[in-house]
């Protein structure tokens, strides 16, 4: 790796970071000792040519030594070769394939970074063992997290560092992508019960890098190399800003197994699909059997109920309580969690109790205003109630906060469809697929916007596809059906309709989505009947019924009109 003169103090970085630096002063003092001693005892055994031959092979083997410090470094588990820090001015390029920087966000003009901001990329899963992304990814989001609680620090959203990963930008792209002055990088190795974890902080301005780290602990140690670093990193950003050291809060568990377990938890809640979110709950479950004092295990707990009940996959009966009391069990816990209160928002929406499910959303952004998923879960509450305006404001607010999240980007494109701005919603949700064309929940309200626009047959196109790429979730079928029968093509939404009436005999199916179909045949009595059954159970997707343009052929009707006052929605 070469190092042009202007960028020495980048150099400089990395030969301490590859230990070169210790290993040449090590050298130094045993070549020392070892002349000295030669010098000493060699002449008087009448070899007084052995000295210098020493002394010869010693400035020969100087060199090998310091080539040998920068390739290797002699770890816990061994000899292993030192990963190559990002040169300055360049993304981490650690041996994975990852999505690219959104086009349509690489042409943002040049601004001015504000300072004490950072956007910790996801640690590289240097293990060779795919079983590990959980603790790399995780080990990155905790330290996002912690870091975000520190005053003075402002730190990027989750989703938009980790859909920087491995980009191959230049740094300065990336910071500039992301509105911050510095970039964390690194990688994380673990073998047996060592982890072995690099660090790097790079000045997006000079592309240099100001500091640099490896840690090698006990697997036992995580939560003391999580604290050093997020100190270290708090000294170097916001030292100008803060007026006195900030304290980084520690884990909220003291057992390593159980935080592994939350790890694991929140990677699969992650990923949002209906399985995935299945497993998380079971590993949040084991991390609360190991510490039940865990309040952040018990947030993540409420968050996979909530989601399987916004998406359908759960019976309210089963899972409204259970997402109830680990949002209040982990608020008990810890008080200042602003990620329990967006899931105590989220439990009250199903209730629907949308007063105190607002003045959660209101905590949760006031404990930790960047947190982007409280802006825009609450951007589409406010939609519901009719809200536009500031609803509006909300998607924005978490879309500048998270600029690469598709499902924040997405939700901005609902808020514009349940204000009937139909195009200015298309255009909107046409810029998030342009992000993910595989993410079925902008490709669903696309459709739908079309559909208001009079063009049903791409409506129905366009959800023909979103059912593929949603794994032929009960939501989109039903909305496959209403397009298909708008579209004039009636026998086929029909068909649909039974398929989701046979399916609702074996598993939960809720009631809103079997009155879709209904709705576009004109079939008001009968959608009506399985409104009012979702609302006696609670169906999460109630909560839409009063902004919902699909249902709007029903809102002269007085049992309609009874329904939004049984939920306290608005008209």
């Amino acid at each position: 790796m070469a190092y042009p003169l202007n960028r020495f103090p980048a150099f400089l970085s990395e030969l301490r970071r590859r230990k070169v630096i210790r290993v040449a002063i090590a050298y130094g003092i045993v070549a020392f000792g070892v002349t000295e001693v030669s010098n000493n005892v060699f002449p008087n055994l009448g070899v007084d040519w052995l000295p210098r031959v020493i002394v010869w092979i010693l400035l020969l083997g100087f060199p090998i030594a310091l080539a040998l410090a920068w390739a290797f470094d002699i770890t816990a588990t061994g000899i292993e070769r030192t990963t190559d820090a990002p040169a300055s001015g360049t993304a981490a390029e650690v041996a994975r394939a990852q999505k690219p920087i959104p086009s349509t966000l690489t042409t943002a003009p040049r601004r001015l970074l504000p300072e004490g901001s950072i956007a910790p990329l996801p640690f590289a899963n240097l293990s060779g063992d795919p079983a590990q992304d959980y603790l790399s990814e995780g080990l990155t989001e905790e330290l996002i997290i912690a870091l975000s609680r520190v005053p003075g620090v402002r730190v990027a959203a989750r989703t938009s560092c980790f859909a920087a990963k491995g980009s191959h930008q230049d740094v300065r792209e990336i910071g500039q992508r992301l509105g911050v002055r510095h970039v964390l990088d690194g990688g994380v190795r673990v073998a047996n019960n060592w982890l072995r974890l690099s660090a790097q902080l790079v000045d997006v301005e000079s592309g240099f890098v100001e500091w640099s780290e490896t840690y090698e602990r006990q697997l036992d140690d995580i939560f003391a190399v999580q604290q050093e670093i997020a100190q270290a990193i708090v000294r170097r950003v916001a030292a100008d800003r803060l007026g006195a050291p900030a304290q980084v809060g520690r884990s909220g568990t003291e057992s390593v197994e159980a935080f592994k377990l939350y790890l694991l938890g929140r990677y699969h809640w992650n990923r949002r699909t209906e399985s995935d979110l299945r497993r998380a709950i079971g590993f949040f479950e084991q991390a609360i059997a190991l510490d039940r004092g865990y309040g952040a295990a018990y947030a993540g707990l409420a968050d996979a109920y909530s989601l399987l009940l916004d998406y359908g996959g759960m019976a309210p009966a089963e899972g409204l309580s259970r997402a109830r009391d680990g949002a209040e069990r982990a608020l008990r816990l810890d008080p200042g969690l602003a990620e329990a209160y967006t899931s105590l928002a989220l439990v009250r929406q199903f209730e629907y109790r949308w007063g105190d499910a607002e003045t959660a959303f209101r905590k949760s952004i006031e404990l930790r205003p960047d947190y982007s998923i409280a802006h825009q879960r609450y951007s589409l509450l406010l939609a519901w109630l009719g809200r536009h305006d500031k609803a509006l404001a909300e998607a924005n607010q978490a879309e500048s906060l998270d600029p690469l999240a598709v499902f924040v980007a997405a939700s901005a494109g609902w808020v514009l469809y349940y204000g009937r701005r139909f195009d200015d919603a298309r255009r909107q949700l046409e810029r998030a697929l342009g992000m993910d064309a595989h993410f079925a929940t902008a490709r669903i309200p696309l459709a739908l916007s079309l559909l208001q626009l009079g063009d049903a047959a791409a409506a129905a196109d366009h959800l023909e596809r979103a059912v593929h790429d949603s794994g032929n979730a009960a939501s989109t079928l039903a909305l496959h059906a209403h397009a298909l029968i708008r579209a004039g093509r009636d026998g086929q939404g029909r068909e649909i309709l039974r398929t989701l009436e046979q399916r609702a005999e074996q598993s939960y199916v809720s009631g809103y989505y079997l009155a879709l179909p209904l709705v576009a045949l004109a079939d008001s009595a009968r959608a009506l009947d399985r409104l009012e059954a979702a609302a006696r159970e609670h169906a999460a997707q109630l909560a839409y019924i009063g902004a919902e343009p699909l249902l709007d052929p029903l809102r002269a009707e007085p049992r309609f009109t009874q329904l939004l006052q049984r939920t306290g929605l608005p008209g």
